[in-house]
């Protein structure tokens, strides 16, 4: 059963790390456009289902909307502008439409 703590010391790292997480994610390349794959215990740690809740909750803080889906390798993500839901095949767009679109 859970309890309150009269004191807790946060200085310590949680007992499966063996360092305390500092990492930031480069969050403008994921959101970018294209379609990435981010390979759990690479671009992450700890289980995908964690890492696609992170990407989620960033985006929705950013404002941005956000294709996620947990696969055998991790999570994949594609930030977008539709207003429709799509159930099948989305395609990244090219480094150069990407400039094309930071152009106008």
């Amino acid at each position: 059963m859970a309890r309150v703590l009269r004191t807790f010391d946060w200085s310590r790292v949680s007992r499966y790390n063996e360092a305390p997480r500092r990492r930031t994610y480069p969050w403008d390349d994921w959101f970018d456009g294209r379609i990435w794959q981010l390979v759990e215990g690479e671009d992450f740690d700890g289980p995908s289902t964690s890492m696609e809740k992170v990407v989620r909750s960033t985006a929705y803080a950013k404002g941005l909307k956000v294709r996620a889906r947990v696969n055998d390798e991790g999570v994949v993500v594609q930030r977008h502008e539709d207003a429709r839901r799509v159930s099948g095949k989305t395609r990244s767009p090219s480094k150069a439409a990407l400039r094309a679109a930071l152009a106008e």
